[in-house]
């Protein structure tokens, strides 16, 4: 039996805060961010529908991550076990389900978005920053989602809260990196919590790929995906194109990139990042590599009124 893991709506969560940086960099990719610590371990307990525990390994500023889930979700009398890995690298993308064996392998998109910003001029940069908010904006309102910068300390650290549909994270202020999550969706409930973060360097073993799965790689897939984000900065680089943006969604021309979903019972590992601006913004990205299906779905109907 399939069952529906709130968690799983994460990515549409992070998705919706993840352009609103933009504005506030003046320089740097919106797509590349600098954590506060070089190195990191971050435990995580998991409660509510799905019961586990969770560990985020960093270094290098973020370029390198590992994240290790193991939980038991729970649902009309039916558990189902879950323990997977997602290794992220400036890369590549890794994806294993430990439980079933299986593994996918993709281009980190985050690295095609910062190739394609690289090539443009100043101006095409800061059209790029504009159009994202404006973007960002709308979409948002069609959430009626919020964002509050250092709305709360987590942990020794500020953190800016986003809530939208049910949904609130707590991310440690200007980064992607969640310390509380707070779901209550189709009448499931979850909450995962950071419970503690050690700065000191993780071991290597944490970034190691399973011995026992191959990681495959769906080629066309990772190809769609690869041109979806070129398109995406050739299109926010026109000085309308927000207007552009949601005039393709409308269409539909801008399709879900075709990548394999996430493990059952787990968040899809995407591109994800909290506003920089002052004060309260809405804000919000485009689709990104890996969502899953009701994140595909609430996206496709954004702008089809």
């Amino acid at each position: 039996m399939h069952l529906l893991n709130p968690r799983r709506f994460v990515p549409l969560l992070l998705l919706l805060s993840l352009f609103a940086a933009a504005p506030a960099m003046a320089d740097d990719s919106p797509w590349e961010m600098k954590l506060p610590f070089q190195h990191a371990t971050i435990s995580y307990t998991i409660a509510g529908s799905e019961n586990g525990t969770e560990t985020l390994y960093i270094r290098d500023y973020g370029k390198q991550r590992a994240k290790k889930h193991e939980g038991i979700t729970s649902m009309f009398g039916i558990s189902n076990k879950t323990s997977s890995l997602e290794i992220t690298d400036p890369d590549w993308l890794y994806i294993f389900d430990l439980v079933a064996k299986t593994g996918t392998k993709s281009t980190n998109p985050a690295k095609i978005f910062n190739e394609e910003y690289r090539k443009l001029s100043a101006a095409e940069q800061q059209n790029v920053k504009k159009n994202a908010k404006e973007l960002g904006l709308s979409m948002a309102n069609q959430f009626q989602g919020e964002t509050v910068l250092k709305a709360t300390q987590i942990l020794g650290y500020d953190c800016d809260r986003t809530t939208v549909m049910g949904m609130t994270v707590n991310v440690i202020h200007q980064t992607d990196v969640p310390l509380l999550t707070e779901m209550n969706l189709l009448g499931m409930q979850s909450t995962v919590t950071a419970t503690a973060i050690d700065t000191s360097a993780p071991p290597d073993a944490a970034f190691a790929l399973p011995a026992d799965i191959t990681p495959v790689q769906d080629a066309e897939a990772d190809a769609l995906s690869q041109q979806m984000a070129r398109d995406m900065v050739s299109t926010l680089k026109e000085p309308d194109g927000a207007e552009k943006m949601k005039a393709k969604w409308q269409s539909g021309a801008f399709g879900m990139p075709g990548a394999d979903p996430a493990p059952e019972g787990r968040d899809n590992a995407v591109p994800d990042s909290l506003p920089g601006q002052a004060g309260r913004e809405k804000a919000s990205p485009p689709p990104s590599q890996g969502m899953p299906p009701e994140v595909q779905d609430a996206l496709k109907g954004l702008f089809g009124k």
